[in-house]
C-alpha cells in the first residue's frame, strides 16, 4: 500500500490507466483491488475509479471530447461605418455625420451595436451675435447574452456531452454532476429572451455676444438625456428556473441632467510689451433620475409572452428610485504675459455640490501658474537649442466622486414572514436605518506643484517636457469598513492625507525627415510613488518591551489595509516561501500542512499565523510605465506605426497556483504545473493544496511590455483619383493587442487578468 500526499492509502497502481499497467501486476490483481467484477471493461473499471460519470465514460470510449475553450470563445467580427458632410459660407457653416457601429465579443452571444447621429450648426446672427448648436443622438443596442465562459472553461468536462440523449436539446449538465458547479453554457442563451436599449441625446446650444468695452459673454447650455429600457426573461424551459415557472424583468431609467455657463472674457494688450486676459465663469447644474423595476416569477398559466406579460406573474415584486443632485460653481482667471517671454496665471474657483454632507457642501480651488520662456532672452544665444521654457505651478483641484445620497442616512423597508404559536405566518413590515450619516463629508482635495521643463534642439529634431510633480490629497474619499458591532458595514468618509510624487518625461524625435522618409519617435516615461500620511487622528500607546508606554503614533486601519507611512494600494500580506518538500513533513505538520503546500513566513516563530506574520509586499498600480511609440512615411504614400507601452513593479494575486479551484477530481482546470513528490515544484503548490489556517493570497508580479498596435496604410496618390473629385483616399490596416511579454505572468492578460481579444480592422477613408 502506498500513502498518498492526501493522507489516504492506495494499491499501487489503482487509478492508472489498466492498458499501461506494469509487469508486476497482472490485471486480474489490478481487478481485485476494489472488488470489480473482472467480466467487467477495465476501461469502465478504471474511469468508475476516476468517478468519471456514465456519459463521460461513454464519451472518453468513443474518443469524443469537447474543447470548450473554442466552443465558447470565437472570431469576432467588427464593424464601423461612418459618414460626414460639412460645408460652409461667410456666415454659417454646418456638419452632419451618421454611423453605424456593430460589434461582437470574442465572447460567443456577447455583441451590442449603435447607430449615432451628430448635427453641428453655427450661424452668424449680426456682428456682434453668433448662435449654434452641437447635438448627438445615439441609439445603443446591448441585447446580447454571453455564454458564461468561465464556468464552461472550468467547470465542465471534457467528456461531458453538450446535448441530451436523445440530441433534441442542451445538457443541463454535461457531465451530469450539478453539484460540481457543471453547466451547459449555451442554455442560459437559448432561454433568455433579453432587449437592452439606451437612447442618448446630448447638446450644447451656444451663444456668442460680443459686449461694449471688448467684453466677450458665451453662453452654453448643455442638456442630456438618457433613456434606458432592460427587458429580461429567462423562460421555465431553462431548469434553473423551472421550480419558479419561469422569471421576467422590466427595468426603466430616465436621466435628464443639465449645466449652463455663463462666461466673460477680456482681452488687452497695452504699452506695448504688456498682455492680459480675464476670464469669468458662473455655472450652474442639475442631475435627475427616474427608476422603475417589475420583477415576477411562476407565470400562469404560462410564461411564454415573458417580459411582455408581467401581469401574468403571480409572485410580483416592484420598486423605484428617484435621485436628484445639483451643483454649482464660480470661477476667476487672469494670465498675465511680458514680452510674451514671462508668464503669469492666477486663477481662482469654488464649487458647491448637493451630495456633501450638510456642513461643507463648498470648496475653494485657487491656482498659480508661473512661466518663463529662456530663450527669448537677449544673453541666450544657441545654435541648436531653439526654444526653451521652464514653468512653475501650484493648484487645488477637488473629487466630488461619491453617491447623490452618500451622507446622509437611509430608511430602508422590507418585509418578513413571522411564524405565530399556533402555526400561522403573518406578513411584518420593517423599517431600519441601513446607511449611516455623515455630516462632515467634504470634497477631497488635491494640492499639487509642478515644475516643468520644454524644450526642442536641432531644428525640432528633438523636443520634449519634464514634468516633476508633488501633490498632497486631504479628506481622500473612501468607503470605510466598519466593526460589526457598530451595526453598520461602512461608511463612506474622508480619509486623513495621501501624499504623491514623480516625474514624468516625454521625448519627441525626428530622426530622418527625407523627401521621401521620414521618422517620427515619441517616448514617454511616468515613474509615481504614493504614501499615507495621516488617517483618522485616532492615537495609540507605543510600548517598549516591557509593556511600558513611551509615546504615542496614530492608529492604522487594519481592516481596510491603509497604514501611515505605506502607499494606499500596499499588499499587506503573509510572504510565501515556496513549497514544503518531502524532507520538510515536520515542519509542515506543525502548521496543519503537509509536503506541496504553499511554506509561510512564521515572523515570530510561534508556530501559528496571525497579523503580526504580514509584512509589506509591494503594491497593485504600476510603479513605472513607459511607451514608445514609432511612424515612419515612405515616398510620401506609405506610412507605418507601432505603439509598445509597458507597466512595471507591481504584484497582482494570483492564488491558481494553490491549485484548488472547484472540484479537482471532477471539473476541468487551467493547466498550471503543480507539485507531487515525483516532479517538486516551488512555485505551484500540490493539487488541492491546504492553508493551514492561515489566510493569505499569493502574489505574483505582473509586470508586463505588450506591443499595443501595428498600423499599415496606404494615401492613393491625388493624380489617381482626382476625376472623382475626391480630396483624399486612404486604405489601412490596424491590428491592435498584437503580443504581450509577462516574465512572471501565466494567467490571462496581466493588465486585466482576463481574456482580451486581438483585433485586425481593414478600413478605407474617402473625402469628396
Amino acid at each position: 500500500m502506498e500513502r498518498s500526499i492526501h493522507n489516504f492509502t492506495e494499491p499501487p497502481f489503482m487509478f492508472n490507466d489498466p492498458r499501461k499497467l506494469p509487469d508486476s501486476i497482472s490485471l486480474s490483481q489490478w481487478y481485485a483491488y476494489d472488488g470489480s467484477n473482472p467480466n467487467r471493461d477495465p476501461i469502465e473499471v478504471w474511469l468508475t475509479r476516476l468517478n468519471f460519470k456514465p456519459i463521460e465514460i461513454k464519451d472518453y470510449e468513443l474518443n469524443r471530447p469537447i474543447n470548450w475553450y473554442k466552443l465558447v470563445f470565437q472570431n469576432a467580427i467588427q464593424q464601423n461605418y461612418t459618414i460626414s458632410l460639412s460645408g460652409a459660407s461667410e456666415r454659417f457653416n454646418y456638419y452632419w455625420s451618421g454611423g453605424y457601429l456593430n460589434n461582437q465579443g470574442i465572447v460567443v452571444g456577447d455583441k451590442f451595436s449603435t447607430i449615432q447621429s451628430r448635427l453641428k450648426l453655427e450661424g452668424e446672427v449680426t456682428r456682434y451675435l453668433t448662435v449654434g448648436i452641437n447635438t448627438q443622438f445615439a441609439d445603443r443596442d446591448e441585447s446580447g447574452v454571453p455564454v458564461d465562459w468561465y464556468t464552461a472553461i472550468i467547470r465542465n468536462s471534457p467528456y461531458g456531452s453538450m446535448y441530451t440523449d436523445d440530441s433534441t436539446d442542451y445538457r443541463y449538465s454535461p457531465q451530469d454532476d450539478p453539484g460540481s458547479g457543471a453547466r451547459n453554457p449555451f442554455i442560459a442563451t437559448k432561454y433568455t429572451d433579453r432587449l437592452v436599449k439606451i437612447y442618448t441625446l446630448n447638446s450644447i446650444v451656444y451663444a456668442r455676444l460680443n459686449l461694449p468695452f471688448g467684453i466677450k459673454y458665451t453662453v452654453n447650455f448643455s442638456p442630456d438625456f438618457e433613456w434606458y429600457n432592460y427587458f429580461n426573461h429567462y423562460s421555465s424551459k431553462n431548469p434553473d428556473y423551472a421550480l419558479i415557472g419561469g422569471s421576467a424583468e422590466r427595468n426603466d431609467h430616465t436621466i435628464y441632467q443639465w449645466q449652463v455657463d455663463n462666461i466673460f472674457s477680456w482681452s488687452k494688450s497695452f504699452m506695448k510689451y504688456h498682455h492680459l486676459d480675464l476670464t469669468f465663469l458662473i455655472n450652474s447644474e442639475k442631475y435627475q433620475y427616474w427608476s422603475e423595476d417589475m420583477v415576477t416569477n411562476h407565470f400562469d398559466p404560462t410564461d411564454i409572452l415573458g417580459y411582455h406579460n408581467m401581469g401574468s406573474g403571480l409572485n410580483p415584486s416592484i420598486s423605484s428610485d428617484d435621485e436628484y443632485s445639483t451643483g454649482a460653481a464660480l470661477m476667476g482667471r487672469a494670465l498675465y504675459s511680458y514680452k510674451d517671454r514671462y508668464l503669469l496665471t492666477l486663477s481662482f474657483r469654488r464649487d458647491g455640490y448637493s451630495a456633501f454632507g450638510q456642513k461643507y457642501p463648498w470648496a475653494n480651488f485657487p491656482a498659480v501658474a508661473l512661466g518663463w520662456i529662456f530663450t527669448q532672452e537677449p544673453f541666450f544665444k544657441s545654435s541648436w537649442f531653439n526654444y526653451g521654457k521652464l514653468r512653475f505651478s501650484y493648484g487645488v483641484n477637488g473629487n466630488r466622486d461619491i453617491g447623490r445620497y452618500s451622507a446622509l442616512s437611509y430608511l430602508q423597508t422590507g418585509k418578513y414572514l413571522e411564524v405565530y404559536p399556533d402555526g400561522t405566518t403573518h406578513i411584518v413590515s420593517q423599517l431600519y436605518v441601513n446607511r449611516m450619516q455623515n455630516d462632515d463629508l467634504k470634497w477631497e482635495q488635491t494640492a499639487s506643484f509642478n515644475l516643468g521643463f520644454d524644450f526642442s534642439a536641432f531644428h525640432d529634431i528633438l523636443g520634449g517636457t519634464i514634468e516633476l510633480y508633488k501633490s498632497k490629497t486631504n479628506h481622500l474619499l473612501v468607503n470605510r469598513a466598519l466593526p460589526d458591532i457598530l451595526g453598520f458595514s461602512n461608511i463612506t468618509t474622508n480619509l486623513g492625507e495621501v501624499d504623491n510624487k514623480g516625474i514624468e518625461v516625454t521625448l519627441n524625435l525626428r530622426p530622418i525627415n527625407q523627401r521621401n522618409i521620414q521618422w517620427f519617435s515619441s517616448i514617454y516615461f511616468w515613474m509615481n510613488r504614493n504614501k499615507i500620511v495621516h488617517l483618522y487622528g485616532n492615537m495609540v500607546n507605543i510600548t517598549d518591551s516591557t509593556g511600558k508606554v513611551i509615546g504615542q503614533k496614530e492608529a492604522d486601519d487594519i481592516t481596510n489595509h491603509w497604514f501611515i507611512g505605506h502607499p494606499i494600494d500596499a499588499v499587506w500580506d503573509i510572504k510565501v516561501l515556496g513549497v514544503y518538500q518531502q524532507n520538510e513533513a515536520a515542519l509542515a505538520a506543525r502548521y496543519g500542512q503537509k509536503p506541496g503546500d504553499f511554506k509561510l513566513l512564521d515572523v515570530d516563530n510561534d508556530g501559528k499565523y496571525t497579523n503580526a506574520d504580514r509584512m509589506f509586499l509591494g503594491q497593485t498600480s504600476p510603479r513605472y510605465r513607459w511607451s514608445f511609440r514609432n511612424e515612419f512615411i515612405v515616398l510620401k504614400n506609405f506610412d507605418l506605426s507601432f505603439l509598445i507601452y509597458s507597466y512595471w513593479d507591481y504584484l497582482g494575486s494570483f492564488n491558481q497556483a494553490k491549485n484548488r479551484e472547484g472540484f479537482p477530481d471532477r471539473t476541468n482546470g487551467y493547466v498550471l504545473p503543480y507539485w507531487t513528490p515525483e516532479h517538486p515544484e516551488n512555485k505551484f503548490a500540490r493539487i488541492y493544496s491546504s492553508d493551514g489556517g492561515a489566510s493569505y493570497s499569493v502574489y505574483r508580479k505582473k509586470n508586463f511590455i505588450r506591443l499595443a498596435d501595428v498600423t499599415l496604410a496606404y494615401t492613393v496618390p491625388e493624380s489617381l483619383y482626382h476625376k472623382i473629385h475626391a480630396q483624399n483616399l486612404r486604405f489601412y490596416f490596424t491590428v491592435r493587442n498584437v503580443a504581450f511579454y509577462a516574465p512572471d505572468w501565466v494567467f490571462w492578460d496581466p493588465e486585466n487578468s482576463g481574456p482580451s481579444p486581438r483585433t485586425f480592422t481593414l478600413g478605407i477613408s474617402l473625402t469628396l
